[in-house]
Order: C-alpha cells, then structure tokens, then sequence
C-alpha cells in the first residue's frame, strides 16, 4: 500500500484543524511503516512544520478553487496528466483527497480507489441546486452554484467518504446527496501525549498557583465564538480566573477591536506551535465556536484530561456529555456558561469527575491510533473489484 494524500492551503498559515488532522495520521504512518506522498500546494508554516518533522511532502500547486474552474479545462487536464505521472511514478495504491474540490484532479479511470474525508457539518442540509431562484439576474451567482454543486462539493469520483461523525455524515448525505453507502464513519481523535514530558509553562506566562486556566483554539473569528469566550471572561473578571484564547486572525481590525474592548479580561496568544505547552497549564476548555464537525481541539483537550464546555451544536454534542465529561450549553447564553465555568471549577468534586471521564473517553475512544487503524482497514476493504 502507498497513499496519495491530496491536501490544499486552507488558512493563512497552514495550520488549522485538517491540517493538523493529516499531519497527526502521516506521524502514525511513519510508525506503522505504511508508505504514502503528500501533495501539498504552499511553502508555508505548515508545508515548513511537515518538513521539519520528516513528513513525505511534495510541493504541487493545484489550480485554485474557483469558478473559473468550470471553464479552464485545459488546467484541469494538466493538473490531472502531472497527478497522474506522480501515482504511476510513486507506485500508488490510493488516493485520498482532504477537500472534495480537489477531486477534480483525479480520475477514476485510473483504477484506483478514491477517498474523499468530510470534515465539516452544518444545523440545516438543504440538497445544494444548480440554480437558485433569487439568483435567477445574477450570472455570478448562477455560476457560483453551478460550481458549488458540479464542483466544490461533489463526492461522485469518491469510492469512500470518511465522515468524523454522524453530523458530518448528515450533511454529506443530505446536503451533498453523497450515497450513504459511502461512507464510513470514524471518528477522528488526536494522538497521545507524554504530558510529563510536556514543558510547564506556568511561570512563563505569571499564572499563581491559586489561579485557574480556561483556554479556547480557534481563529480569532465570530463563528469560532471567540466573542463569547470574551464575554465569559468578562463576567468572571472577579474571580482568580485567566482566560488566554489561542488562534490566529485574518482581519487585524478585528483583532485589534478584540484587544481593545476585551484585553482586559482575555490574553490573546496568537497561533502557537506549542499548543500542548498550554493544555498541560490550562484545567478547562471552554469550546464556543458555533459549528463544528469533530474539532481536533477537543481531542487534544481530552488527551490532557480537560473538562470541556461548548455550545450545543451538532458535531460538538456528539463529544461532550453533559455532567460525564462537559457540559453543552444552550446557543448564546452565556449567563448558563458563566454558571457551568464556575461550577466545574470551584467544585472540587465535579472537575475530578469530568476530568476523569474525559481522559476515559480519550484512552478508550479517540487515541488517534485506533483511528488510523480503522482509517487503513477501511482502505484496505475498497479494491476495484467492488467498483467494477
């Protein structure tokens, strides 16, 4: 067996949830030693990170995701003919895609089983159309959709859909009109950690022993929820709470709108390479963001024994449990976080018994090797034969 992943830039960095995804299952294929090539089409941190940490990358720089796909045909070609020469000089044996625009550069005259991964979910999942009626005087519009749903998200060349749970599953089914028999459901997970041997970062970033640490990961973005974190820490600013909230920004105006209304009550780290240095000092995750699938940071969070609290939105409540490992929150009220924040942590009894069932659910669960074990079964079942 030889993979080919197809992986394109997805954030100013690179490193962002699916990426760290693909980086975490190339580490274990290094250990398994099952051979596999990235593609990958940027020389940023995040093409920089695989390098340094032996992952097998190659740079290739995939047209863009645009409309405009639907009529440079001549692009689509040559990206497919240099795929192609790659699979047949690489000796593949799969392809997995980790956005489904990208399987617009494969074919399935190949012979070759295609994966495709689905990683996100959405509350509602109306069928996409071609043509929407509001749209009807719009030809970008028009164009637009007819991209969407002949393009952007169409999963026919996929022989497996990889889903990370039943929400992600939902919209692939409902929205994308993927065939259910498909997919396969599987949870992501994040590997595990040598908390040990994780550096203590207490000092460095002045937190007293007496103090309590509440984190969040995510882009500095209103549907990551990183308002709501603010506001959180805002009502609580009276007790021996610190919130530090890790994530890069795309729009320094907003950043820089955060810092000044809330950097008071909230630190704002900025994307970090060494997240795990700050799990190990944190004691809960509060999780605001408004739509998920299966959010790596809650797996991580969950490898370090954290309570969790979040929204409950679909994805995320398929994580947390309420009073087992977390707690999910109505959407928007913050008041009932605020209560959920202070009874985790100033209830002895309650934090043990979340942080217990947390690091349980991880162990028995969502350690990152049992994922790649089903992942490499579920490839290894797909063979042309079952196609033909």
């Amino acid at each position: 067996m030889k993979i080919l992943f197809l992986k394109e830039k997805r954030s100013e960095s690179g490193i962002e949830g699916t990426a760290s995804y693909l980086f975490n299952v190339c580490k274990e294929l290094n250990k398994l030693n099952i051979e596999y090539l990235v593609l990958y089409n940027d020389e940023d941190q995040f093409f920089k990170k695989m390098i340094d940490n032996s992952i097998n990358v190659q740079l290739y720089k995939f047209p863009p995701n645009s409309p405009k796909n639907l009529f440079k045909t001549s692009k689509i070609r040559k990206a497919q003919n240099d795929i192609y020469n790659i699979v047949q000089r690489e000796q593949i044996t799969h392809i997995n895609v980790h956005f489904p625009y990208l399987l617009q550069f494969v074919k399935n005259e190949w012979r070759l089983p295609i994966i495709a991964h689905w990683h996100g979910a959405f509350e509602k999942n109306k069928p996409l159309k071609h043509v929407y009626f509001k749209d009807l005087l719009n030809l970008r519009a028009i164009l637009n959709s007819i991209y969407r749903k002949n393009k952007l998200f169409n999963f026919d060349k996929a022989d497996l859909v990889i889903c990370a749970g039943e929400a992600a599953k939902n919209t692939a089914v409902e929205k994308f009109l993927v065939d259910e028999h498909k997919i396969s459901l599987n949870m992501y997970g994040a590997p595990e950690k040598k908390i040990d041997k994780v550096k203590n970062i207490r000092e460095e970033l002045k937190i007293d022993d007496a103090q309590k640490v509440i984190i969040s990961v995510g882009r500095e973005t209103k549907a990551k929820g990183v308002e709501d974190f603010c506001k959180v820490a805002k009502k609580l600013s009276d007790k021996n709470y610190k919130f530090l909230y890790l994530g890069g920004y795309r729009d320094e105006n907003y950043h820089n709108y955060l810092v000044k209304k809330y950097g008071k009550y909230v630190e704002f780290l900025g994307m970090k390479i060494n997240v795990d240095e700050y799990y190990k000092v944190a004691d809960l995750m509060l999780f605001l963001s408004h739509r998920e699938s299966a959010p790596t940071v809650l797996f991580e969070a969950m490898a370090f024994s954290l309570p969790m609290i979040s929204w409950n939105t679909v994805g995320v409540n398929e994580l947390i449990v309420n009073n087992y490992n977390g707690y999910s929150c109505p959407l928007k009220d913050i008041e009932y976080v605020v209560e959920k924040v202070s009874l985790v942590l100033d209830d002895r009894g309650v934090y043990h018994k979340l942080s217990k069932n947390s690091c349980k659910d991880f162990k028995n669960k969502y350690n990152f090797s049992l994922h790649v074990k089903k992942l490499i079964n579920s490839f290894i079942k797909i063979s042309w034969n079952e196609n033909d």
